[in-house]
């Protein structure tokens, strides 16, 4: 039962980590190339306080859903973190008091497999909370320059 769990686990984690570097290359890409649209859209002459505020909405729902998805995915994987490592002590304490061994059984490449694993999820957490701080800063930046932009007319 266990080791059914672990492995639908894994398999969750990996598609998901899949998922999720897919996103942010996406997320990272579109928003370095929609700085260019951005530049256009304030060079352009002429705009109205509702075509701005028509932009400002348009963006906000653009990047509140990217934020989101980072915001999601990061709480996965701490929970996937945590779940792994309740699995791993169940696990470990299930072995010790079946097996009646005075002392633990370790088991070196087990204890390999989890850090490793571990790490990974560490890695991609902090990953996730990282690129949603960036996301957060540089939509902060946009939205107050379209918001000075909005106070001028």
């Amino acid at each position: 039962m266990v080791n059914i769990l672990k492995i639908s686990l894994i398999l969750f984690f990996f598609c998901f980590l899949l998922f999720f570097l897919f996103f942010f290359f996406v997320t990272l890409f579109s928003t370095i190339r929609s700085h260019g649209t951005f530049q256009k859209f304030l060079k352009r002459e002429r705009k109205t306080k509702n075509e701005i505020t028509n932009y400002i909405i348009e963006q906000e729902q653009i990047f509140m859903s990217r934020l989101l998805v980072l915001k999601t995915a990061s709480i996965i994987f701490f929970l996937y973190f945590f779940i792994e490592i309740l699995i791993g002590a169940i696990g470990f304490l299930h072995i010790w008091i079946i097996s009646g061994v005075k002392n633990p059984p370790f088991s070196v490449v087990g204890m390999y497999e989890f850090s490793i694993k571990s790490l990974i999820t560490i890695v991609a957490s902090l990953i996730a909370v990282i690129s949603y701080f960036i996301f957060s800063y540089i939509f902060q930046k946009r939205m107050l320059s379209l918001e000075k932009l909005k106070n001028e007319l």
